[in-house]
């Protein structure tokens, strides 16, 4: 048991958060037990590698500063402003980011390209 406090405190110090929380639980549950030891260091680098991306998107969620909430799922389409539905679906895949390409959104005041913006942006 003493042991296992040890890695416990060299994960933290060393910050991977997500192995050292994936570990502790393993303790708590006994779950590492049902795994061998290949499948519970894999189990561990994933928690980590899993960690590690989701602190990455939080932080750049956090430095965007959008000015909303909002989701593509939340889009209203019943408003006529001239969104369409699969035009917006397929923006929502991010492939114009991965291809180097810009968005321009166009539309009168108050019909929501903020909004749309943000969407894409989470």
């Amino acid at each position: 048991m003493e042991m296992n406090k040890e890695r416990l405190e060299k994960m933290s110090r060393m910050r991977l958060q997500g192995m050292y929380h994936a570990f502790k639980t393993s303790l708590e549950t006994l779950h590492g037990q049902s795994m061998t030891t290949d499948q519970f260091t894999s189990w561990l680098v994933t928690n980590e590698w899993d960690d590690r991306r989701n602190r990455t998107i939080e932080r750049a969620v956090k430095g965007a500063v959008f000015r909303y909430k909002a989701s593509v799922e939340d889009i209203d389409y019943s408003i006529e402003r001239g969104l369409d539905k699969n035009q917006v679906q397929r923006l929502a895949e991010l492939s114009f980011v991965a291809e180097h390409k810009d968005l321009f959104i166009t539309g009168s005041t108050g019909t929501g390209k903020s909004y749309l913006a943000t969407a894409l942006g989470y």
